[in-house]
């Protein structure tokens, strides 16, 4: 049951309960102790008369009807003229009761009209004596049990409702040590649907969040550590092998240095992504934002791309189809380098000679950039997780790296409110970024920017 639920049911429980008291105490007083309450006798005698007013009864016949409910009532008969026919009342007690003298004996006597079976009328009165209206001594302590029930009642609700609370913040506050003592291999279970259950959840819900990122920060250093220590450690033997004098002619030497040189700049690289990567984890690259006319800034990088595929023996096809003064707002640096980490996922992944597609059009207001390559398809199983983090599918085993290229375009796309899907059948695997522009590119004429 909701918190607000067990409350709304305290209040509306404490206006109840007195009713409902009440109502189980006339019971009991009808079904149980008839012989003691005017009430009994009185709702009986209602009854009776309200079935003989609809009856032609003849006078004689009153009193035995009226005894068969309860022997103690009196009853009086009168005719049409209000003579008394005849009456169960001593001389005294029928002066008394027409007198309506204070001292009467009676708690009720009331005269009900009769016809007897030949059409005439008459009338019937009849009493309850005080004795039997008088108290039972339980009915002494009604205020008292009224009160009790209400207090109960509210006792056991609250009771109920603080000992809930109680059960929930222990268990968070259990929760809470543990984490701070660095234990996260626990879950929290919510129970019911309330505002606390559902604080306990989000507990739950960031506790498991730290347990993934504790998780992915070790793998993270264990990947770090492994793939800058390679290159590191083939530097180390070359410088070692120079310094032996292993390399005693300059075109041993001059091979070295390649080697050496080659190896720095593979550790470059991959520091330069770690630098990106933990760059893209705070908030300092959204300061260099700002306005970016969109086709010079595609044009320059297709220029770049165009002439690395080249030295790599691979064709560049561009094509640029958006409106002229289209302008984006981004970070320009971050941008350029997610799209330089697909160019050469593409020079990676791709068919060696084969062409690598670049494409920018425009699309009900948005700009729609996609780079595509012709190679093996990324396996179906490996496809959802490409965009996660130190992830190396079955393709790229064998390549080094720290899998975070796609990861950072991810970071840099997403970041920008943009999106990006990754589509790899029938040997073509291509990746496509919508971008939504500071303008509307497809409100002026499309110009062809052939590249």
């Amino acid at each position: 049951m909701r918190l607000g639920t067990k409350f709304v049911f305290l209040i509306v429980g404490t206006a109840f309960v007195p009713l409902v008291t009440i109502l189980l105490m006339a019971l009991v007083a009808f079904a149980i102790l008839p012989d003691r309450t005017g009430f009994t006798t009185a709702v009986r005698t209602v009854v009776l008369v309200d079935s003989l007013r609809h009856k032609r009864v003849d006078p004689s016949d009153i009193q035995r009807m009226v005894h068969a409910v309860s022997p103690s009532l009196e009853v009086m008969v009168f005719d049409d003229r209000g003579r008394l026919l005849s009456s169960t009342l001593r001389s005294d007690s029928l002066t008394e009761v027409l007198s309506g003298g204070t001292g009467s004996r009676f708690v009720a006597f009331n005269k009900f009209p009769m016809r007897a079976p030949d059409g005439s009328l008459y009338a019937m009165a009849v009493g309850i004596p005080m004795r039997d209206a008088s108290q039972a001594p339980w009915q002494r302590f009604i205020p008292m049990i009224l009160l009790l029930s209400v207090l109960g009642f509210m006792t056991l609700m609250s009771g109920l409702i603080i000992r809930s609370i109680n059960v929930s913040i222990a268990h968070l506050e259990e929760g809470t040590r543990r984490i701070s003592e660095g234990d996260l291999d626990f879950e929290l279970r919510a129970r019911g649907n309330d505002r606390i259950a559902s604080l306990t959840r989000s507990f739950d819900n960031m506790r498991h969040r730290v347990q993934e990122e504790t998780a992915t920060r070790s793998r993270f250093i264990m990947a770090v550590s492994h793939d800058l220590k390679t290159p590191l450690a083939s530097i180390t033997g070359y410088l070692d092998a120079i310094g032996d004098g292993i390399a005693s002619d300059p075109a041993q030497l001059e091979k070295y240095l390649g080697i050496i040189r080659d190896k720095a700049g593979l550790l470059g690289s991959r520091i330069g992504q770690l630098i990106d990567y933990v760059k893209l984890d705070t908030a300092d690259w959204r300061r260099s934002r700002e306005s970016v006319p969109f086709v010079p800034f595609l044009n320059e990088a297709v220029t770049v791309f165009r002439t690395e595929a080249e030295v790599r023996g691979f064709g560049f096809d561009a094509s640029v189809n958006i409106g002229p003064d289209a302008v984006v707002f981004m970070d320009a640096d971050l941008v350029y380098r997610a799209l330089e980490n697909l160019v050469q996922n593409a020079f990676r992944y791709g068919e060696p000679s084969s062409t690598i597609a670049f494409r920018a059009t425009a699309k009900s207001g948005r700009i729609i950039l996609q780079i595509a390559n012709r190679g093996a398809s990324i396996p179906p199983e490996d496809l959802p997780f490409i965009f996660e983090p130190f992830f190396r599918g079955t393709r790229a085993r064998r390549e080094g790296g720290f899998g975070l290229g796609l990861s950072v375009v991810k970071s840099v796309v997403t970041s920008h409110g943009w999106s990006i899907v990754a589509e790899s059948h029938d040997g073509t695997t291509s990746f496509t970024i919508e971008i939504t522009p500071a303008g509307a590119p497809e409100s002026v004429s499309p110009a062809k920017s052939g590249i």
